[in-house]
Formats: structure tokens, C-alpha cells, sequence
């Protein structure tokens, strides 16, 4: 095939276009590996240490706290009911127990208590 000059520097114009695209293209592309490394040690040191199981360790302690505040919530409904008896309620007296009665362990001691000898004041006269 043979070409006129005009058709041939139509086509040294479209290879400098090319070209030019081509060296902006090699240029994202080392740009875009570039940042696809940095953002494999990323997820590499995130492996490291343990990041997903962190992450599902998070979703076990969400868990766990419902758990604790339902138990919390049973353990302050059976504390009040404890607290009641027939005089701040409407429960029967026969529901209240046995009392403790007051015991009193004070021994008394054999010792006489001491009692203060009054001496006799003297009067006398000096007149």
C-alpha cells in the first residue's frame, strides 16, 4: 500500500496521540499497582494482627452484654420481690418468715463495782 504524505502525516499524528495516551495509561497503571501494594501490606499487617478475629470477638461482646443487662434486669426484679414482706406489700403475713430475734450475749460480770469512800469533812472552829 502506498501512501500520500498527507495520509502519511495523518498517521504519525494519530501514533504521537497513541503514543502520548499510552505513557498516561503507564502512568495510572503504575500509579493504581502502586497503591493496590500499599494496600495489601495494609490488610497483610491488619492478617498480622488478628483484625478479623477482633472483629468477631467484637460481635461475641456485643452479645454478651445483652446477656448481661437481661440478667441484671432479673436479678433487680427478684431483689425488689425479696425486699417485700406484708408491710410495705400486699402479701399475706404468713409469707414474711421467721424474724431473727435479737439475741443478747452480754455476760455480766462477778465484780463488785467500786464505790468511792467519802472522806468526813471536818469543821472545825477557829474563832
Amino acid at each position: 500500500m502506498v501512501y500520500s504524505e498527507q495520509q502519511y502525516k495523518i498517521l504519525e499524528e494519530k501514533i504521537k496521540k497513541l503514543e502520548k495516551e499510552n505513557e498516561l495509561k503507564d502512568k495510572d497503571n503504575k500509579l493504581l499497582k502502586k497503591q493496590l501494594r500499599e494496600k495489601d501490606e495494609v490488610i497483610h499487617d491488619l492478617d498480622k494482627n488478628n483484625y478479623r478475629g477482633k472483629y468477631e470477638l467484637l460481635e461475641e461482646n456485643a452479645e454478651l452484654k445483652k446477656k448481661l443487662q437481661e440478667y441484671e434486669n432479673k436479678y433487680n426484679l427478684a431483689r425488689i420481690s425479696l425486699e417485700k414482706d406484708s408491710s410495705n406489700s400486699l402479701k399475706p403475713s404468713s409469707t414474711d418468715g421467721f424474724k431473727k430475734v435479737v439475741q443478747n450475749n452480754r455476760v455480766k460480770s462477778r465484780k463488785e463495782t467500786r464505790k468511792r469512800k467519802r472522806t468526813p469533812k471536818v469543821f472545825t472552829n477557829s474563832m
